[in-house]
């Protein structure tokens, strides 16, 4: 693996409490926007730290127990020293650890484990409260959703092929299911890189369960669930 990232002081290990929110993390998407993933493990939310290589603009997410390759200091940086490394280096190309400033950055960490920050293993402050609220927002979410959500339909991958859908309902269903009504819904549609989730109207009958949607994206894709909200 060390091969695909490189090794030396061109690659920065950077760690951030943001991380662990994987695909979500602002600074994960600021990599994949300006550096190319070398990795095909894909992002753990228990490794929130990240190999950089500078010079090729190549990224390699951390995997649990696992030294991808040697890095700079051999220790982490947060990731806005990560920024000052980079603008630095912007400048000075393959002088950059020259610098005074990254000197300072990395001489506070001398003699310490890599993921040291102050005194303990991860004791790193840098968005580290942001991070708590953003995974208690998230969870309220969650939770109020779930709360919300009064009927769940596989859809078989239903093809998309046009922005109203009709199922049938089955003898079973027609039982458990309003007769009338129109509900708010959500559609979550199996896409390329990822799955997307698109807000819909679902319209009861008796017989049938009538979807109407502008949210969807075009391409060889596929609807896989139908969430439907209770009326608030």
């Amino acid at each position: 693996m060390g091969d695909r990232i490189g090794r030396g002081k061109e690659v920065i290990l950077v760690y951030g409490n943001d991380l662990s929110n994987c695909g979500e993390s602002e600074f994960y998407k600021y990599l994949r926007e300006n550096y190319k993933n070398v990795s095909t493990k894909g992002i753990f939310c228990s490794c929130p730290w990240v190999y950089i290589n500078l010079k090729e603009k190549k990224f390699f997410p951390g995997i649990p127990g696992i030294k991808i390759t040697e890095t700079f200091h051999e220790h982490a940086v947060t990731v806005d020293e990560f920024f000052t490394i980079e603008k630095i280096y912007k400048e000075l190309k393959g002088k950059f650890y020259r610098s005074k400033e990254i000197r300072d950055i990395y001489s506070k960490y001398k003699g310490k484990d890599r993921f040291v920050f102050n005194k303990e293993r991860f004791d790193c402050d840098e968005g580290a409260e942001v991070a708590r609220q953003l995974i208690k927002e998230r969870e309220l979410h969650e939770q109020l959703e779930k709360e919300r959500v009064f009927c769940f339909i596989e859809m078989d991958k239903q093809e998309i092929l046009q922005r109203e859908f009709i199922l049938l309902k089955s003898e079973e269903t027609k039982n458990l299911l309003p007769s009338s009504g129109i509900y708010d819904g959500m559609l979550q549609q199996q896409s390329i890189p990822g799955d997307e989730y698109c807000k819909c109207k679902v319209e009861f009958t008796d017989t049938e369960i009538i979807i109407r949607t502008d949210g969807y994206t075009n391409g060889p894709d596929y609807l896989e669930s139908l969430k439907i909200y209770r009326h608030d």
